[in-house]
């Protein structure tokens, strides 16, 4: 039996989603190796999902394989580079590793970008940076 190196493989977006999100859950829950099985399957018919790299990166930080996590978000950050997400989790990557400059230099970037609110919270934290409440935000009395 031969199979064809060029089969595409196409699956509704919805479906893509749902596995994204169980390959997400098994990383954030240290099933790390069952994470990267299903995420990097998942890579294979959707390479353009920067949230796929994220989980496969968060597998190797759960395991303490930093420098594994920053090779997998430094290819990232080349492919998305306009995605403020996987740049966090790079910084994130790099505080761990003690790379204390790369880490501030890129939530610099970041914050600087203010593209998206949930990566300049967090990059700010990293920094030590204290959060800036919104109103929508607080806690009513």
């Amino acid at each position: 039996m031969h199979i064809e190196d060029d089969i595409t493989i196409e699956i509704p977006t919805s479906l893509a989603k749902q596995v994204l999100e169980i390959g997400l859950m098994a990383a954030w829950q240290g099933q790390t190796v069952e994470a990267r099985t299903i995420l990097n399957g998942l890579k294979s018919v959707r390479p353009d999902a920067s949230a796929i790299e994220i989980g496969i990166a968060v597998s190797y930080l759960n395991e303490g394989r930093v420098e594994s996590a920053i090779r997998v978000l430094e290819k990232a950050r080349e492919a998305f580079s306009e995605c403020d997400q996987t740049r966090f989790y790079l910084a994130l990557a790099y505080k761990l590793s003690g790379l204390e400059s790369s880490c501030q230099s890129i939530c610099q970037e970041i914050s600087a970008n203010q593209a998206d609110e949930i990566a300049v919270a967090l990059s700010q934290s990293l920094q030590g940076v204290p959060p800036v409440y919104r109103s929508s935000l607080e806690v009513m009395p």
